[in-house]
């Protein structure tokens, strides 16, 4: 157990050690977790942003069709960041 008379002559330290560990948490939740949490939810809203529409089923109007469809799904991943705050 620490001693009363510890804590009254190390104060000012263990105070500024507290802050410091509750600073360093939250800036690591808001700059590294809190992000790739908005990216998860946006590419789980839009996975076919992310899909290789080069593969070709053997008529280019399909490939086309799958190319303006994931023109569009990123797009709207891009979006999806912007509303939630990630990008500008």
């Amino acid at each position: 157990m620490v001693s009363n008379s510890w804590l009254k002559e190390n104060w000012f330290k263990v105070g500024l050690l507290a802050l410091l560990v509750v600073s360093a948490s939250a800036a690591f939740y808001w700059f590294q977790l809190k992000p790739a949490q908005i990216r998860k939810e946006c590419i789980k809203d839009y996975p076919k942003a992310f899909d290789d529409f080069s593969s070709s089923d053997g008529s280019n109007g399909g490939r086309f069709s799958r190319s303006l469809n994931f023109h569009q799904d990123k797009a709207d991943y891009a979006k999806c960041l912007v509303e939630r705050g990630l990008e500008k």
